[in-house]
């Protein structure tokens, strides 16, 4: 018998500072992910405005949905 698998979502402020929201849940695959809303965090970078989260490439809103794939 095989273990399912577990995805963790890790958030960062990438190249901007401040604290990042933590999410401890772990994820199957398939499960549908609501990310932190704005006012989860503190990241800022002088001259932008906080628009969402990079997922795989993607931009997800703060507070929209992705799905877990393996």
């Amino acid at each position: 018998m095989t273990e399912a698998q577990e995805y963790n979502v890790t958030y960062s402020c990438g190249d901007g500072t401040g604290v990042a929201p933590l999410d401890n849940a772990n994820y199957a695959s398939g499960a549908t992910v609501t990310t932190a809303t704005s006012a989860n965090t503190t990241c800022v970078k002088n001259g932008y405005a906080f628009n969402g989260w990079s997922c795989g490439g993607n931009t997800v809103a703060a507070g929209g949905t992705f799905t877990i794939a393996d």
